[in-house]
């Protein structure tokens, strides 16, 4: 009778070395989202944002999921103390109006890029100060 042994777990299973070095695990590419000052206004924010997305539209889609991302993250409202939550709430607003478009594939027929969408509506509600 023949023995069956199991195969082994992936994480037990030791890379050749030309696999390994086939990964770039430096995060050569990574977006750094512009610097923004402590007293910039949600308004001021969103509109560096704004810009920051426009000049990235025709970046490869991996990329554009990063910055998205570092954005989400950076601006999430938990993420940040209690006396910008407001701020960071309309950005997070602005990103998620302008998610799907942004990431979307690109085509020569695309509708205007990011509207003001639910951040313009949270400074118009009084979430943020003008």
């Amino acid at each position: 009778a023949e023995v069956r042994r199991p195969r082994p777990a992936p994480w037990d299973v030791k890379m050749e070395s030309s696999e390994e070095e086939e990964f770039d695990w430096s995060p050569s590419d990574a977006h750094s989202p512009p610097q923004v000052d402590a007293a910039a206004t949600a308004a001021d924010i969103i509109q560096r944002i704004k810009q920051d997305l426009v000049e990235n539209m025709d970046a490869p889609e991996k990329k554009r999921k990063q910055i998205m991302r570092d954005y989400l993250k950076r601006w999430h409202p938990d993420k940040n103390d209690e006396e910008s939550k407001g701020t960071a709430t309309a950005v997070t607003h602005f990103l998620y109006a302008n998610k799907v478009q942004f990431l979307a594939p690109r085509s020569s027929e695309m509708t205007p890029l990011l509207s003001n969408g639910a951040a313009g509506a949270a400074v118009g509600a009084g979430l943020v100060p003008k």
